[in-house]
């Protein structure tokens, strides 16, 4: 006889249990962008003494738990505050949306001009502003090293045309080749794409639902470019990776070995170094997203985006580690906990560069 589950739903509000906690869903990503959250509350079940959850401030921050059994603990999946709050003035049930805390970098303008510094500086200096503990990995190069000694006109000037900071945060990401995201109260900045570690052996049979997705036209080699004219050396700066894959399904053959997917970037104020690493990052991750799996599970907490897992049982070439993209975690008392999962391919690419230099 299979053992019946009884997950359970914890949502805070700075700190204090909210009673009446309905249902909740987080999507958790890896795309430089907020993870998100719902939750819905019945209005008249609180005995926090916060008053009615449809007038919570907008700097109420809440945190998210779910447990997948009455006896497991909680499992924190997102602190954030919320954006929208709707109150059903029939059934009293009130619904919250909102982001994690990368928001608070979000909905803020860019102010001054960070004269020399580098990347993993300015991030700090950025999320201590907002009270968020900076986790960044230290790069090494100032932000404005093209024009040497005039690194506070090149910020005026680059900085400038960046709406918000979360906007310059994810654009030093993209140019140091690093990953940002907000866990908890915290801010990482550090290395895209690490060694993937696996979390989880995932077999067909633990799942509810399973799709196995192929991109025909990342199935054979891709060809990146990165341009860019460096004003400092007057001269056009160039740099191509090409990605092959070392063994083809059978099912498909080698597709396109003789024309490769032609991908290109422009960017300013590159250096030969700089636009070859960056040729290689996008490469990389282009060939990552050939093969994809989207899959549904009961709930749980080892995986999440940027982990690993082994996926078995298909009897064909996608059985291998995956990356995940996105896990999208629903509780309700009439599904439980289940969660939803998009991940792509650790691809099996051999990548070649090409410079002006």
């Amino acid at each position: 006889m299979s053992q019946v589950r009884q997950p359970g739903l914890e949502v805070r509000a700075n700190g204090i249990v909210l009673d009446g906690a309905l249902e909740a869903r987080v999507i958790s990503n890896d795309h430089f962008s907020s993870d998100r959250f719902t939750i819905r509350l019945a209005e008249g079940a609180d005995s926090s003494g916060l008053g009615s959850y449809f007038a919570l401030p907008d700097s109420t921050v809440f945190t998210i738990a779910m447990r997948q059994d009455a006896d497991a603990p909680f499992l924190p999946l997102i602190t954030g505050q919320g954006d929208t709050s709707i109150r059903d003035q029939i059934t009293r049930v009130v619904s919250i949306e909102g982001r994690d805390l990368t928001a608070l970098l979000q909905d803020v303008p860019v102010t001054g001009d960070f004269p020399n510094l580098t990347s993993s500086e300015i991030v700090t200096e950025i999320a201590l502003r907002h009270g968020l503990i900076p986790v960044a990995l230290p790069t090494s190069m100032l932000a404005g090293r093209y024009f040497q000694g005039e690194t506070r006109q090149l910020a005026i000037n680059s900085y400038g045309r960046f709406a918000t900071e979360w906007d310059l945060v994810v654009h030093l990401a993209q140019c140091e080749g690093y990953d940002v995201f907000a866990v908890g109260n915290a801010l990482f900045f550090q290395p895209a794409l690490p060694p993937v570690a696996i979390t989880k052996v995932l077999d067909v049979a633990d799942l509810i639902e399973l799709r196995l997705m192929r991109r025909l036209r990342l199935s054979g080699p891709i060809a990146v470019t990165v341009r860019s004219w460096n004003a400092k050396e007057a001269r056009l700066v160039s740099a191509t990776a090409l990605s092959h894959r070392i063994a083809y399904p059978s099912a498909i053959g080698p597709i396109g070995t003789s024309s490769p997917a032609q991908f290109t970037t422009v960017r300013p104020n590159l250096t030969s170094e700089d636009a070859g690493r960056i040729a290689m990052s996008q490469a990389a991750t282009l060939g990552r997203h050939e093969q994809c799996v989207e899959f549904s599970m009961p709930g749980e907490g080892l995986l999440t985006p940027r982990a690993g897992f082994l996926l078995k049982g298909t009897g064909t070439d996608f059985d291998q580690i995956y990356q995940i993209d996105t896990i999208e975690r629903v509780f309700g008392p009439e599904i439980g906990f289940v969660q939803y999962v998009t991940a792509h391919a650790v691809s099996n690419r051999i990548i070649t560069l090409t410079t002006d230099a």
